[in-house]
């Protein structure tokens, strides 16, 4: 039983870091991992502070 609950406690412990899934993504703008309510930019490395409203028309590259 120890195993099972030592198991569940690392599945819910290992969350993928979303900068993973930009590991090939050009700079640009992107859902923002935190809040898909918003926009934000990814510089080609890592995301920035700047984050923008998704009611955009034309999201500037």
């Amino acid at each position: 039983m120890g195993n099972a609950t030592s198991a569940g406690s690392e599945r819910a412990s290992a969350r993928p870091d979303p900068a993973d899934s930009m590991h090939n993504a050009g700079a640009g703008w992107y859902y923002d991992p935190d809040d898909e309510a918003v926009y934000r930019y990814w510089d080609g490395q890592e995301w920035t502070g700047h984050r923008s409203d998704t009611c955009l028309s034309a999201i500037p590259t």
